[in-house]
């Protein structure tokens, strides 16, 4: 599904990644950790076509995404990456139906189909009663409910999930791993980062990272 060959990433003269290479399966459930300014979201970024690399190069489903142009990234972004964010980037004055529409309508999908599968990513997040909400009356946890609502809406196959718990107490951050686990059971690929190492108990695979390099790349039990 993704694969990293030799990246690197530099700002200046400092190094935010240093030579990465990995492999990323269909359907795996990745956790990414390390400490801050270990280069974890920079790689994730990178991977998400949020980002470009110094060097070295990213293929996404057979596709090198070096030499893509603007439009073709903004394609491939956009079909391929929902985004789970820690501050949620919701738009505070939309309603909740809103938020989840947006991406359904850079799609040029219809409204009739757009509202049925509104109906169903909020439901499947059990946030179906809060639709007509503004955004700024939710709840940290419900806002991020609604943010993985709106990264599954156009049902892309890999979720960028960047400390979605950061922001939330035990029980909702809980609640959010949980929904990750169950997308990943339905065959989504999840690569999440985190400083919890309770968290990323949830995930297949653990890849360390520490000064921009991975130290350690481990199957959990």
């Amino acid at each position: 599904m993704i694969t990293v060959n030799n990246l690197t990433k530099t700002y200046g003269k400092f190094n935010a990644l240093r030579n990465i290479s990995l492999e990323i399966n269909d359907g795996e459930f990745v956790a990414i950790i390390g400490e801050s300014g270990s280069g974890k979201s920079t790689l994730l970024n990178i991977i998400g076509q949020i980002d470009f690399p110094s060097s070295g190069e990213i293929i996404v489903d057979g596709e090198n995404t070096v030499g893509l142009d603007d439009k073709e990234t903004a394609k491939l972004r956009n079909s391929t990456f929902g985004f789970v964010f820690q501050a949620f980037y919701l738009e505070p004055t939309y309603t909740v139906y809103r938020n989840v529409e947006i991406p359904l309508i850079l799609k040029g999908m219809k409204r009739k189909d757009r509202k049925q599968r509104i109906e169903e990513v909020l439901n499947s997040v059990d946030m179906q009663d809060k639709l007509k909400n503004k955004a700024s009356n939710l709840s940290g946890g419900e806002m991020q409910r609604v943010a993985i609502a709106r990264a599954i809406a156009n049902n892309p196959p890999i979720i960028i999930a960047d400390e979605p718990c950061g922001n939330l107490d035990t029980k909702n951050g809980d609640v959010v791993m949980r929904l990750l686990r169950d997308l990943h059971e339905q065959g989504k690929t999840i690569l999440m980062v985190t400083h919890s190492y309770e968290h990323s108990k949830w995930a297949d695979r653990v890849i360390k990272l520490c000064d921009g390099k991975i130290v350690s790349d481990e199957k959990n039990n």
